[in-house]
């Protein structure tokens, strides 16, 4: 992605993904005792969060030192939690905190069992969003250099934008962003001989430094 594309990626979503890079960026060079530090913090945190404000969780550590856990090992003392209880618990995994009207809801892929919904806040997608910017960097892919993903999600919610008589601003949105960043998306499901032939010609064209996608596609 571009900066100025990121710079509108941030202010149409409400997301703060140049900043978070720049955390990303500086921390990934502290020093080990640092790092270990900022991790404690942030477990006992999260637990702290989990047993005060998510209903599963309060319910299910009931009884359990779980303030006392400040270190990755702690964990194993916890009871697990399968895809089963997550299905069943439902509303009683989110965060009585969390506003739902800035939370992405999607679905896990559905490859190891019956797929889960997750909602992911803009505190989740800024960090998933520089992360990822982050590991192109390491690859020596930089701001603006060509990308392509081989994988279908982004037509397929184009398409049903477009379902009735509705204008696909959506689609327009979507279409400005991808020009902006240097970003093509095609849709793995519908490949056949005439479109993978012309998805060939439109990627010879477009000349991506990175392609990347479901594996088969690939």
């Amino acid at each position: 992605m571009t900066r100025p594309g990121l710079t509108l990626y941030d202010l149409l979503k409400g997301t703060h993904v140049r900043k978070t890079m720049r955390f990303l960026e500086e921390s990934q060079h502290w020093h080990s005792e640092r790092m270990k530090t900022y991790q404690k913090e942030k477990l006992v945190n999260l637990l702290k969060e989990a047993t005060t404000n998510v209903p599963f969780y309060k319910q299910l550590y009931t009884g359990l030192a779980v303030e006392g856990i400040s270190n990755p090992q702690g964990l194993g003392d916890l009871p697990d939690v399968d895809r089963k209880m997550a299905i069943e618990a439902n509303d009683s995994l989110l965060n009585e905190n969390i506003n739902l009207k800035k939370c992405k809801v999607g679905r896990t892929g559905g490859t190891t069992g019956p797929p889960l919904r997750v909602y992911r806040d803009q505190e989740t997608r800024s960090f998933s969003l520089a992360a990822y910017y982050r590991f192109y960097d390491w690859m020596g892919i930089e701001a603006g250099m060509g990308e392509v993903e081989l994988w279908g999600s982004i037509e397929i919610r184009n398409r049903k934008s477009e379902i009735g008589n509705r204008k696909s601003i959506q689609n327009l949105k979507l279409k400005t962003q991808n020009y902006i960043n240097r970003f093509r998306s095609f849709n793995a499901f519908s490949f056949n001989d005439a479109y993978l032939e012309e998805v060939v010609k439109r990627l010879q064209r477009f000349q991506p430094a990175l392609i990347r996608g479901y594996l088969s596609a690939i």
